[in-house]
């Protein structure tokens, strides 16, 4: 081993003695319970539910917590500031401060976050990102997956992974659910007591009806992307969206995942009927189209940024084609078409299994190939009113088995079930905030 792999390996030790000893010592440190912190994606976004909570939160009359969001990522701080709500970096003392006097943490992964060094003694609150369809944390089967490698791997593993990764181990106080189902698996997948699973709904789900706060802080590139969707359905388009989610082979196996979309067949049936097709791929997948050369020449068919907040563009899209990508069970709360496109679920399947069986639980038609795709995307736009009400019923069965509310109040139920759970802070605007 050389000297700067040494030297590399002796600075990750001390780092993570370091996290190990400040959560120890955070314990002994009094919080505030009028301050709550929050944080998303390893702290590098401001999205997910952490959002519309902390949204919809700041959004309420005095009095109130503070509501601070915490971010290792510069460009989210700034925006944040520019918008005029409280947020520091995770490493400025401000930052630290706040991470080490919050009573409340509240996030979409793991404590970190925020900071997992300085979480002891807070109240954790973890809003997760999405009702899973794929098993997730504990209930991951994959003897190979890093996730069952820290937790069920030989004794050497384990201690190695509580040693470098201990936010993996941690419990949160309470997580959030959607309804029944999700409760069910989320009381599996982290170890927690039924009391623990708080049914209120996703907050970010509110973006779908239309609050008023939820567009509150949006960046120029979702405002342009929301504006562009508009013109197009001004114009007498049907807009359609695509996102595929997550792969565990590229976690596992390392290398890109080549998304197979025949974009020269896509776009000939979208002019036909006159559709435009947004495409995402996972901000987290190391993810590309397989035809990335044919995109240029296709003019109904555009690549958005991976880090675009899709629960603003939802509501104006007529349509989804997804995978296993949670973001279907939340687009039901709009009664409209889905495709699920699912052309590796062999494959996907051998890496993570789900909680459902993959047919029953996808209330629409299935493409496992890219000809099957363009027949099902072309029925669905040759009689859309027939492919709305083909699958009524079944996505309301689907539904009601993860939704135990169809409205626009779950930051509302959220923030409500932590303040009386918490024991502080004032109660929730009855209106919604809006």
């Amino acid at each position: 081993m050389s000297l700067g792999a040494l030297f590399r390996l002796f600075r990750e030790l001390v780092t993570r003695g370091v996290w190990h000893l400040g959560f120890a010592l955070t314990h002994l440190m009094p919080r505030r319970p009028d301050l709550w912190a929050f944080g998303s994606w390893q702290g590098q976004r401001f999205a997910d539910n952490a959002r519309y909570l902390f949204l919809y939160a700041t959004s309420l009359p005095e009095p109130k917590p503070r509501c601070v969001w915490i971010s290792a990522n510069r460009s989210v701080v700034e925006h944040l500031r520019e918008a005029g709500f409280p947020a520091y970096r995770k490493w400025s003392v401000r930052g630290l401060w706040t991470a080490l006097r919050a009573a409340v943490y509240v996030y979409d992964m793991r404590s970190s976050d925020i900071s997992y060094a300085l979480s002891g003694g807070a109240v954790r609150v973890n809003l997760w990102h999405g009702v899973p369809l794929k098993r997730i944390e504990r209930d991951i089967e994959d003897p190979q997956h890093p996730l069952n490698k820290a937790r069920y791997g030989s004794l050497a593993t384990r201690l190695i992974h509580s040693w470098v990764d201990p936010q993996i181990y941690e419990h949160a106080d309470y997580l959030v659910a959607t309804g029944p189902d999700p409760a069910t698996f989320f009381q599996s997948a982290f170890a927690v007591k039924p009391s623990a699973v708080l049914r209120t709904g996703y907050p970010r789900n509110d973006a779908l009806f239309g609050q008023a706060w939820a567009r509150r802080a949006l960046g120029p590139e979702d405002v342009a992307i929301s504006e562009q969707l508009e013109r197009d359905r001004a114009a007498g388009y049907r807009v359609v969206g695509y996102f595929p989610t997550w792969r565990d082979i590229t976690l596992v196996r390392g290398g890109l995942f080549q998304v197979p979309l025949p974009l020269g067949d896509l776009d000939r049936v979208l002019e036909r009927y006159r559709t435009k097709l947004y495409c995402k791929l996972h901000q987290s997948s190391r993810a590309v189209l397989e035809n990335m050369e044919e995109l240029e020449s296709c003019e109904h068919i555009e690549l958005l940024p991976s880090d675009v907040d899709i629960y603003q563009q939802l509501p104006l899209m007529d349509a989804l084609i997804t995978d296993y990508s949670s973001v279907y069970f939340d687009y039901l709360l709009l009664e409209r078409p889905i495709i699920f496109y699912a052309p590796d679920l062999d494959e996907y399947q051998r890496y993570r299994t789900f909680y459902y069986d993959y047919e029953d639980a996808t209330p629409g038609p299935k493409a496992y190939d890219a000809e099957q795709l363009v027949c099902a995307l072309e029925n669905v736009l040759a009689d859309y009113d027939h492919a709305t009400e083909a699958w009524r019923e079944d996505r309301h069965r689907v539904g009601e088995a993860v939704h135990s509310f169809f409205d626009g109040n779950s930051s509302k139920r959220c923030y409500e079930a932590i303040v009386e759970r918490f024991g502080s802070g004032p109660p929730a605007d009855p209106s919604g905030g809006g």
